[in-house]
């Protein structure tokens, strides 16, 4: 359990201080992360993409560029999911 935290804890510091200048109004935090989302076809790799995005929106300060972000990689992972009918 405590790697995990630590690496979700990584995972966020990596997402909040590499995404602010790819950030635009309708897609905030990193292209990367869209791009990795976007390309991914495994249902599981899409889950773990949407769990890592809601804990880091869990430790977030609400209304903050981070909590706005993983709001934002949450949907995008959701709507790749339904794409690809992992429900």
């Amino acid at each position: 359990m405590r790697k995990a935290l630590t690496v979700l804890t990584a995972l966020a510091a990596l997402t909040a201080c590499g995404g602010s200048e790819d950030a635009t109004e309708d897609r905030p935090g990193s292209v990367e992360v869209y791009e990795r989302i976007e390309a991914a076809t495994d249902c599981a790799a899409l889950q773990t993409e949407f769990d890592t995005a809601s804990a880091n929106h869990d430790r977030a300060e609400a209304g903050s560029e981070q909590a706005e972000a993983a709001t934002a990689y949450m949907k995008a992972a959701d709507e790749r999911m339904r794409e690809l009918d992992c429900y």
